[in-house]
C-alpha cells in the first residue's frame, strides 16, 4: 500500500489501470465512508438517517394515510414508541453502569494505575530523549511518532556499514513506514488537535507488521548487520511498542468519554419522545370527541412518528463508530487482524506529493 504511494510520489507511472476518473470517484467514495463510520459528527448522521425514513413514512401516509379520525391503528402506534423508548433508556442505564464500574476504584488502585502511567512515561521520555513529554494526547503522540522516526534516520546512517542486499532489505521496511510516519505526525502538529482526532490517527498506525518485518530481517541478515545496526533495530521496534501502547490507551479514554455522551444524548432525544407519546395518547383516550381532522392527524402521524426514530438513529450512529474504533484496535503489539492491516481511509484520500 504504502510502496504504491512511494512510487506516485517519485513520478512513476503505476501502470496501464491508471484511470483519474476512477481514482476521483474512490476518493469521493473514502471520505464519505471515514465521515459515516469514523469522523462525522454521530447527531448529523442520525439526522440524515432520519430523512429517508421520513420520505419512506411519507409515502406510505400518501398511499394509505388517514382517510378517517379512527384513532385504534394510533393508539397502537403509541404504545409501541412508548415502549420501544423505554427499552432505550434501560440501555442508557446499562451503559452508565458499564462506565460506572470502570471508573470507581479503591485508593490503592489508583495508585497503582497513575505509577503504571508514569512508568510509561519515563520510559517513552528516555526512548525519545526528552525530558518532559507533553500531556495533551495528540502532542504525545506526536513525539512518539518524532522518535520512530529518529530512530530510522540513525538506521539509514549506518546503512554503508553493511553489504547491499542487507541495506536493500532495510529500505524494504524502513520507506513504507517512514511515509506513513509523516503523514501522521503532519495531521498531529495542527494546534486544535482534540483525543478523537489523534485516535483516527492512531488507528492507522498498526505496526505489527512491520514489527515483524524487522525481526526477520534481524534473523535472515544477523550475521551481517552491525552492533550499531542491531541497536537501532531494537530502538525502533520499542518505540513502535510504545506506540502501539498509546494507542490502545487513546482508545480507552475515547470510550470511557463516548459512552456517557451517547447515553445523554439518548436522554435527551428519548425523554421527550416518551412523554409526548403519552400526552398524546392520554389526549386521545380523554376526549370523547376528535379533536383533529384528519389530514392533521396524518401529518401528525407523519411528524411523531419520524420523530421517534431519532433515538433509535443516534444509537445506530454512535454505535457504528465504537464498532469501527474497537474492530481496528482488537488485536495488540505484536499480534495483528485483517481488519487492522486492511488499507486506510488515508492511503486513497492523501497524495502523497508536498
Amino acid at each position: 500500500m504504502e510502496g504504491k504511494a512511494d512510487g506516485a510520489a517519485d513520478g512513476e507511472v503505476a501502470g496501464p489501470d491508471v484511470n483519474p476518473g476512477r481514482h476521483g470517484y474512490r476518493q469521493r467514495l473514502s471520505r464519505i465512508h471515514e465521515l459515516v463510520f469514523l469522523s462525522g459528527n454521530r447527531l448529523l448522521l442520525a439526522g440524515v438517517l432520519l430523512v429517508p425514513f421520513f420520505g419512506v413514512v411519507a409515502a406510505l401516509e400518501l398511499y394509505a394515510g388517514v382517510t378517517s379520525q379512527r384513532l385504534v391503528p394510533l393508539y397502537y402506534v403509541l404504545s409501541g414508541i412508548i415502549g420501544g423508548n423505554f427499552t432505550l433508556l434501560t440501555i442508557v442505564i446499562s451503559i452508565n453502569q458499564l462506565v460506572i464500574s470502570r471508573q470507581l476504584s479503591a485508593p490503592g488502585e489508583l495508585r497503582t494505575q497513575i505509577e503504571d502511567t508514569i512508568a510509561y512515561r519515563e520510559a517513552s521520555s528516555e526512548l525519545v530523549e526528552e525530558r518532559v513529554l507533553p500531556p495533551t494526547p495528540a502532542m504525545f503522540l506526536s513525539v512518539l511518532l518524532g522518535g520512530v522516526r529518529d530512530s530510522i534516520r540513525d538506521l539509514e546512517a549506518h546503512r554503508s556499514d553493511v553489504d547491499s542486499d542487507a541495506a536493500d532489505a532495510i529500505d524494504e521496511v524502513l520507506d513504507p513506514l517512514k511515509e506513513q510516519i509523516r503523514r501522521s505526525k503532519l495531521k498531529l502538529e495542527a494546534e486544535d488537535t482534540t483525543t478523537f482526532e489523534a485516535l483516527v490517527v492512531s488507528l492507522n498506525t498498526n505496526y505489527s507488521n512491520d514489527i515483524y518485518h524487522i525481526s526477520r530481517l534481524q534473523t535472515e541478515y544477523g550475521d551481517e548487520l552491525t552492533s550499531d545496526v542491531e541497536d537501532c533495530l531494537e530502538r525502533l521496534v520499542t518505540g513502535l511498542e510504545q506506540i502501539d501502547v498509546a494507542r490502545q490507551y487513546l482508545k480507552t479514554v475515547y470510550i470511557q468519554a463516548e459512552l456517557p455522551r451517547l447515553s445523554r444524548n439518548l436522554m435527551y432525544i428519548g425523554l421527550p419522545v416518551i412523554f409526548t407519546a403519552m400526552g398524546l395518547l392520554e389526549m386521545f383516550i380523554s376526549t370523547p370527541h376528535p379533536v383533529l381532522s384528519a389530514s392533521q392527524l396524518s401529518a401528525l402521524t407523519l411528524v411523531f412518528v419520524t420523530a421517534s426514530a431519532a433515538p433509535l438513529a443516534v444509537l445506530f450512529a454512535y454505535v457504528l463508530r465504537l464498532s469501527v474504533v474497537s474492530e481496528r484496535t482488537a488485536a495488540i503489539t505484536p499480534f495483528t487482524t485483517p481488519t487492522q492491516e486492511a488499507t486506510p481511509f488515508e492511503a486513497i484520500t492523501e497524495d502523497t506529493d508536498d
